[in-house]
């Protein structure tokens, strides 16, 4: 259960950057 919720919080920052990443390559 810990080990999910760690997962699932580390999972918005990891799309966030992505986007961020994304944009700055357009």
């Amino acid at each position: 259960s810990i080990l999910k919720i760690g997962q699932i919080k580390t999972s918005p920052p990891y799309q966030s950057q992505r986007v961020m990443h994304n944009n700055a390559g357009k």
